[in-house]
């Protein structure tokens, strides 16, 4: 049995070995194209893929959902990639979990559930450099710690051209000026966490969710916004998240 925590509840050795054990994966020789990328990007592809199999008609209408996304496949077909992805990492550092982001609770950088540090996945990009994320300033060489934001090369793009390093905007699109709260409808949503967790039929949980889900990505921005978003490592703990809620509601229900 396993306990995924969340990220606020992580001493700084638990959030080096998670860390570790991503680099570790980034290490690591590609399953479905050796020699060509990582492990790591074996998984972005994945979910890239799963996203261009969505067929997306003028307006927003889906008509041909993808694997994992707009359709009610959402919540077990990430809970398979997020759990494949976690043997992965225990096989480089055993007992390691991906611990679970409550944006909820964590929404600024006074909050203990705060991911974005210096000390863990890095921070918010810069505008100045189109967004990059970006060392800690004056930090020493070599970089201290364990996650460098400018040595994490991607790989998998969603387009030929696309950049190439770690990118994050948070909050910058009008769509998704902030992230999900408890009560209050945010932005672009028109339903909140509480009413997700709340729902009464499991195809109302996953639309709510995928609601959240969604604003959430825009909200990060950057490598996020795009069908490759597994480059950005908050990825999974965003998506522990929602394999959480899903918890949450398969007990309930």
């Amino acid at each position: 049995m396993r306990c995924r925590k969340n990220v606020k509840d992580l001493s700084q050795d638990e959030k080096d070995a998670f860390i570790q054990a991503i680099e570790g994966l980034k290490a690591q020789d590609s399953t479905l194209h050796p020699g060509f990328q990582s492990r790591y990007d074996d998984y972005v592809e994945i979910h890239r893929s799963a996203m261009d199999a969505a067929v997306i008609a003028a307006g927003g209408t889906v008509t041909n959902p993808g694997w994992g996304h707009f359709d009610s496949a959402f919540f077990p077909w990430h809970r398979e990639l997020l759990f494949r992805f976690e043997e992965e990492l225990r096989a480089i550092k055993p007992g390691v979990t991906i611990p679970y982001w409550d944006w909820t609770r964590g929404q600024s950088a006074l909050s203990t559930a705060w991911p974005f540090t210096h000390a863990f996945i890095g921070v918010d990009g810069t505008d100045a450099n189109a967004d990059r994320v970006m060392r800690e300033p004056g930090a020493p060489s070599p970089y201290p710690h364990e996650f460098d934001p400018e040595a994490w090369t991607v790989v998998v793009t969603d387009n030929p051209g696309d950049p190439v390093v770690l990118r994050r905007a948070f909050g910058e699109r009008s769509d998704a000026p902030g992230l999900p709260t408890n009560d209050a409808d945010v932005t672009g949503t028109g339903t909140n966490y509480r009413e997700a967790i709340g729902s009464a039929t499991y195809l109302l949980l996953r639309a709510r969710s995928e609601d959240l889900h969604n604003l959430v990505h825009r909200w990060a921005n950057g490598s996020m916004i795009s069908a490759s978003s597994p480059n950005d490592p908050v990825f999974w703990m965003h998506h522990a998240q929602h394999d959480r809620m899903w918890t949450m509601w398969q007990e309930k229900h």
